[in-house]
């Protein structure tokens, strides 16, 4: 491969030594958009480790990997694959110097990597690291209590936790530019006294300065960042915190006891404040510029005690935890005066909130949506009135006692309040309040004697109803005769109404009216009682209030129920079985009307109690807003002891209780959902609860031997802390035999609902129990496992039929499917996976490998009929805990190695992407009666398992036949394509579909190699075809290729094998002559950006790794050095490998430069030359007619025509500008000519590589998320596609890009060329001649 290439460049001119090139050094412009990245060797793009870490990737020699550890200047090292690691240092050690190479035995090796065996040396007192290392190893140096100086590298990029933690004699330390994250407790319990943060840090992470006691100041320098949690915990010597402009967050306990804090000031950017941040920061005296504040923890300025000026804008507080400014404030604190505007974004208030700050004065005025006040949150405080919500359900104890200025409350507005009682101490020792308007009637609001003092006014906007027993009276007689009774007034119930059997009463109103029937106290019963065989007709506009009915309910039904106005409202019972209505083997239908703000203190409750045989039709109205508190009782229907629910349509909605939120299904109770919407509804867990499997339930609860069958309606946006945010299914525990609750979904839309396990379903039933086979289970989130739906545990489980499982994600593993140790997931033709995202491992597919008795079955067959194709995509394991852990590579579809076979009851562990063609996921998409997609977990974003998951479909048809391919390269010369892409053709009754898709590669082979025999590469076995089709392979175009495809054999079982062969024919000896249209050895398939922007702020002018403040200069010149960059990127891997050199052989480049690696290789390849004094000025600017030189060296071919600009004639350049410019590679000005000696442009350089590499970018094809510089946002300009071609790294869309148009696809990672090059240089270099490795 060396001898072709070098024949190729043997034959080119020498570009840049054919006229001496004008020696321009870039005075002032050392920084260069093409050098090193700012990324770690080992961590790509995405924050992973890359296969090939520099300090492991490559071939070292024998002599290299059994190196002992030498002992250089006190320090240890390890030398393995041409690097050295310090392991230790000698005993006795004082002060060291880690250098940027060491000598052994006669070779040079750099130091990459530092590790904990540092911090073993107990007489350490200072260190000096001038190695080029990117981060500093956790603990390095944690305990070295002697330490007292340590001098970073500029290099640094991250701290690892612990790395200085204990060090009690380190009191100084600069921290360089560049550096970017500080991890935990990194300098826990130093001496530091003062430290300045550098302006390039992004995360300061928890406990970063946590006890170091003699810490005085800190200078933030604007960095944009959080501040972690304890991250200054017990810094009882801090005084000054500067520099904090930009942080957006501080964390708990942050400056915990930083007893000696003065002030804080411009905190513009902060919008959360953590529990116990400020907690006995007791010299605090001012805080500014809190202006963006939206969520104050608990006790964060708790027993600050000296607060002088609090500057907070209050109005975009949504939320103040409990004691949050608790004795926070100094006695002669700046005045808080509060307005109608200062708490309107509130959405919680915790109790002590701002007891004792009596500098808060003025009218509190609390927004709607509040529904409570805590205990004593606003006690002590020198607030003058009050105005309350409508919303405001409770006024907690002492919550504003003692507010010594307080004169006046109002509560609720327009005749409103969702108040019933007032507590007694509530307003206790209110001396000045003098008056109390209530929007309301007294029987709407009580107030228990003794809540205020005699000299209180109290007035009530509505009248009190009248006790009348002539209206009871009338009820009572219209339910003798039935028929329909119009109101006309206000009604006092004084007793329960019955209605007999046989009768048939409806209660309207007057038209306009809208009326108030409220039950005396003490009536003894419900409001209402219908006896077997009556029927009370409810078609009034009534609001029906319950608070009075002294733990009893709205309506007793065993006869009929029908609701179709109205508002049931306040029934509030702490006794068993109980509902606002109880249906007790009678029928209640439900056509509209709402019941609200009702609570349910005991179990077997709920806003709807249907209970022995009982039957609930519910065609519209909503059920909103009710709560339940204890275990087996429904926020909304409870469906109990045999009963029956049917909802056909109206809302279910903003309901919470410990199990179903909205509806809960027990005791052999049956709900059948063809319509309606269960929504926003919650089921709160108790803590200790969690994670029990039968705990949780947003939507829908369904236990032991009860079902759920829902045809059509929405669940959404419920939510719960346990298990199945939309719907969970449970036995009532391990020993139950019933196999657990029923659920068959074959429509409707499970969406947005949240959960800890489960967001849209989730089983603690057994696989037939639970069945999903139609609908959509779309936009979940599972904070854990399980997004769109999870089981529990083994033996419990759930069937699948007809799913398309797609656009899931999952932030750890397991995109699509993933499953435990003891998750047994069997994946049948029957359902399809694909297109699904993993952050960390298996795309599609993460099965963890099987403990005993469990397995993992998957097919290469699905859904609609298209086949999978699986690849490699990371590896998982369960043998570090049932949540596995994964490896650091990903698939790559240009090195994406062997397809995995499918499995049958495999106990192996799997890490998949699947590879689908587009007719395959049509098909599979048509094909789909179930689509899970959209939903995420951090493990399964659609589905996760510890049990038993089914998705039908048997494996092999009855009469399989298989297709095998196999690749050719006719006339290789060593840089053909590492990849292609082939696909299956089926056709029956002329239509054909593509059902398949495989990336072929040296690594795909037919058959799993043997010790008898191998598997053929470049091959695969397209398997278990259904023989009533015909089958045929095609190939995606291989540019610079021609295709041949020939049928190898007939019958049963197919083989194809695809010949590719260069275009332009050979010309004996074996060579390929190349058209005049292709270039040689460049890399024309991947389309990587191969410069990156400047890192300093383009509006700044200071240091920074934000991509998006990087300038790229379009406009600006082009160096040497930058452009024998950017061709060394380009060229292909074989090419740069049969070149490879570290000794340019020039003067003024140095080993050490970022640029020789690329000018040494041009240079061995023939490709550039220095001047005759032995340098090669790589900082002088090049010119328009040396660069398109260099660029048509890489093509064939000659020009034999006219000049085809006027000004090159005669001129060195004149053949291969006129070449170039034949080819298309560069244009003139727009007065006809060329400019040969211009300095070339940036713009114009990165356009004329566009065109070298075969890459036409326009406008309309770019991609929406690609990046853009701060100098080229103008898309008007000639460059602008060009350069974002040249910074971009994508994918370019074939089935849309034409001939001279690219259309972008998918987006990838920036690549972090330094670490590319490490890694090149580990696979490339070995000892030569004059060459030091």
């Amino acid at each position: 491969m060396k001898k072709k290439f070098l024949a190729l460049v043997l034959t080119l001119s020498m570009v840049l030594s054919l006229v001496p090139m004008t020696a321009l050094a870039a005075e002032g412009d050392q920084v260069d958009t093409v050098a090193a990245g700012s990324q770690s060797a080992g961590e790509d793009a995405n924050g992973g480790n890359q296969k090939g870490d520099s300090t492991t990737g490559g071939a070292a020699t024998e002599e290299e990997t059994t190196k002992k550890n030498p002992i250089v200047g006190g320090v240890e090292y390890n030398i393995s694959s041409g690097y050295a690691t310090v392991v230790g240092c000698q005993e006795g050690v004082e002060e060291l110097t880690i250098p940027k190479t060491i000598c052994v035995d006669g070779m040079e090796y750099n130091v990459t990597n530092v590790t904990r065996g540092l911090n073993k040396n107990s007489t350490l007192k200072s260190v000096n690291i001038q190695a080029e290392i990117t981060t500093l190893d956790n603990s390095i140096f944690s305990n070295d209590t002697e330490l007292t100086s340590v001098t970073l590298p500029d290099s640094l990029k991250t701290i690892e936790p612990a790395a200085f933690e204990n060090c009690s004699s380190l009191t100084q330390i600069d921290l360089p530019e560049g550096l970017e994250v500080i991890k935990n407790s990194v300098f826990a319990g130093t001496a530091i006294e003062e430290i300045t943060l550098p302006s390039t840090l992004t995360r300061l992470q928890d406990g970063a300065f946590q006890k170091a006691t003699k810490l005085k100041t800190v200078d933030f320098n604007d960095v944009e960042t959080t501040i972690g949690n304890k991250c200054f915990y017990d810094c009882t010597n801090l005084t000054s915190i500067t520099g904090v402009g930009k942080i957006t967050s501080i964390g708990n306990e942050a400056f915990y006891e930083c007893k000696v804090l003065g002030e804080l000031s411009s905190l513009n950017n902060v919008t959360s404040i953590g529990d116990n941040a400020f907690l006995f920061c007791t010299q605090l005296k001012k805080v500014e510029g809190l202006h963006n504040l939206t969520s104050v923890g608990t006790a964060a300025f708790a027993q600050c005690k000296s607060i002088e000026e609090l500057d907070i804008d209050w109005s975009k507080v949504e939320n103040i935890g409990d004691r949050a400014f608790l004795m926070a404030f100094a006695d002669n604190a700046e005045e808080i005066v509060l307005d109608s505007n200062s708490f309107k974004s509130l959405k919680k208030i915790g109790s002590h909130a701002f007891t004792q700050a009596r500098n808060i004065t003025g009218t509190l005025v609390l927004p709607e949506g509040i529904e409570s006040i805590a205990m004593l949150a606003f006690a002590q405080t020198g607030i003058s009135s009050v105005v309350f919500p409508n919303s405001l359900e409770s006024i907690g104890w002492l919550s504003f006692n003692s507010c010594e200025n307080l004169e006046s409350v109002i509560i609720g507005n327009n005749n409103e309040s969702a108040i019933s009682t007032l507590n007694t101490d509530s307003f206790k020792n209110c001396e000045k309040l003098a008056s109390v308007k209530i929007n309301a009637s007294k029987d709407q609001v009580s107030i228990p004697d003794g809540t205020f003092k005699d000299n209180v006014t109290v007035t009530y906007t509505l009248p009190s109803i009248q006790e009348s027993s002539a209206e009871t009276e009338r009820l009572i007689s219209a339910t003798q005769t039935g028929g329909t009774i119009e109101l006309n007034n206000d009604v006092r119930l004084m007793k329960t109404v019955t209605i007999p059997s046989g009768k048939t009463l409806t209660i309207t109103t007057s038209e306009g009216a809208s009326l108030i029937m409220l039950a005396n106290k003490n009536i003894g019963g419900p409001m209402f009682k219908v006896e077997n065989g009556a029927h009370l007709i409810l078609n009034g506009d009534v609001s029906y209030q319950c608070q009075w009915l002294d733990d009893n309910m709205f309506a007793e039904v065993e006869g009929t129920l029908t609701l179709q106005k109205g508002e049931i409202s306040r029934v509030e019972t702490t006794s068993t079985n109980r509902g606002a209505i109880k249906v007790s083997g009678g029928t209640f239908n439900m056509d509209g009307g709402i019941i609200t703000r009702c609570t349910f203190g005991n179990q077997y409750s709920g806003s709807v109690l249907l209970a022995d045989g009982g039957s609930m039709t519910m065609r519209g109205g909503t059920i909103d807003g009710n709560t339940a508190t204890e275990f087996n009782s429904a926020g909304g229907v409870l469906v109990n002891t045999d009963s029956t629910f049917t909802m056909t349509g109206g809302t279910i909605s903003n309901n919470c209780a410990k199990r179903g939120g909205g509806v809960l299904v027990r005791e052999n109770g049956k709900f059948e959902m063809t319509g309606g919407t269960i929504s926003g509804n919650t089921a709160r867990v108790e803590a200790s609860s969690i994670d029990e499997p039968n705990a949780g339930g947003g939507g829908v609860f369904v236990e032991h031997n009860a079902s759920f069958e829902m045809k059509n309606g929405t669940i959404t946006g419920n939510t719960t802390n346990g298990m199945g945010g939309g719907v969970a299914t449970a036995v009532l525990n391990e020993s139950d035999e019933t196999g657990g609750g029923q659920f068959r979904m074959t429509g409707g839309t499970i969406s947005n609902n949240e959960a800890s396990c489960g967001g849209g379903v989730y089983s603690w039933s057994r696989k037939d129990r639970v069945v999903l086979e139609g609908g959509n289970i779309i936009g979940n989130t599972a904070y854990n496992q399980g997004g769109g739906v999870y089981v529990s545990t083994h033996p419990y489980g759930l069937t699948i039929n007809h799913a398309l499982v797609t656009d899931n994600t999952a932030t750890i593993m397991g995109g699509g499917v993933w499953a435990c140790p003891t998750g047994t997931v069997t994946l049948g033709t029957d359902s399809a996976v694909f297109d699904n995202t993993a952050e960390k491992a298996g795309d599609d597919i993460a099965l963890l490998n099987k403990n005993e008795g469990y397995y993992s079955t998957f097919s290469n067959k699905q859904l609609g009929g298209g086949l999978v194709t699986w690849y490699e995509d990371n590896f998982v394991t369960g043998n570090s805990g049932q949540w596995g852990s994964h490896g650091d590579y990903r698939y790559d579809a240009n090195d994406p190695g062997n397809p995995v076979i499918s499995a049958t009851k495999s106990m192996s562990s799997y890490s998949l992407k699947a590879v689908v063609s587009n007719d395959g996921k049509s098909l599979a998409r048509n094909a789909a009666k179930l689509f899970i997609q959209g939903n995420t977990a951090q493990r399964g974003g659609g589905v996760g398992t510890n049990g038993e998951i089914n998705f039908s479909g048997a494996n092999t048809p009855e009469n399989p036949i298989s297709v095998t391919v196999h690749k050719v390269w006719s006339g290789n010369n060593g840089n053909d394509p590492s990849t292609v892409k082939v696909n299956l053709v089926r056709t029956k009754d002329d239509k054909s579909q593509t059902i398949a898709t495989v990336i072929l590669s040296e690594k795909s082979k037919d058959k799993e190699d043997t010790k008898e025999e191998k598997g053929k590469t470049w091959s695969y076995i397209f398997s278990n075809l259904d023989d009533s089709y015909t089958y045929t392979v095609t190939e995606d175009e291989v540019p610079g290729y021609r295709t041949s495809i020939t049928k190898d054999t007939e019958g049963k079982n197919l083989t194809f094998t695809i010949t590719n062969t260069r275009k332009g024919g050979g010309s004996g000896g074996g060579t390929v002559t190349i058209p005049d249209d292709v270039p040689t050895g460049l890399d024309l398939k991947n389309h990587y950006g191969y410069i990156i922007g400047y890192p300093v702020d383009y509006y700044t002018g200071k240091p920074t790794t934000d991509q998006t403040k990087k300038p790229v200069r379009p406009e600006g010149k082009i160096t040497r050095a930058e452009v024998a960059t950017i061709y060394f990127r380009m060229l292909t891997d074989e090419n740069r490998a049969a070149n490879w050199n570290q000794v340019s052989g020039f003067s003024d480049v140095k080993r050490s430069a970022w640029y020789n690696n690329a000018i040494s290789t041009l240079t061995k390849a023939g490709i550039l030359k220095g001047y005759e004094d032995g340098t090669f000025q790589p900082n002088g600017y090049i010119t328009r007619a040396e660069f398109a030189t260099i660029a048509i060296r890489f093509f064939s071919g000659v020009y034999e025509g006219e000049d085809l600009f006027p000004d090159i004639k005669g001129h060195w350049a004149e053949d291969y500008i006129n070449n170039a410019a034949n080819k298309g590679l560069v244009k003139g000005y727009e007065d006809g000519t060329f400019g040969p000696d211009r300095y070339i442009t940036r713009a114009e350089a990165v356009t004329l590589v566009n065109r070298t590499l075969n890459r036409h970018p326009h406008n309309d094809g770019l991609h929406k998320d690609m990046l853009v510089w701060p100098d080229n946002m103008d898309t008007s300009k000639w460059y602008y596609a060009d350069m974002q071609e040249a910074t971009n790294s994508h994918e370019p869309d074939k089935n849309k890009s034409t001939a001279d148009k690219e259309y972008w696809g998918k987006m990838l990672p920036i690549r972090d060329w330094e670490a590319l090059e490490k890694e090149w240089s580990n696979a490339n270099s070995a000892p030569g001649e004059g060459e030091v490795v």
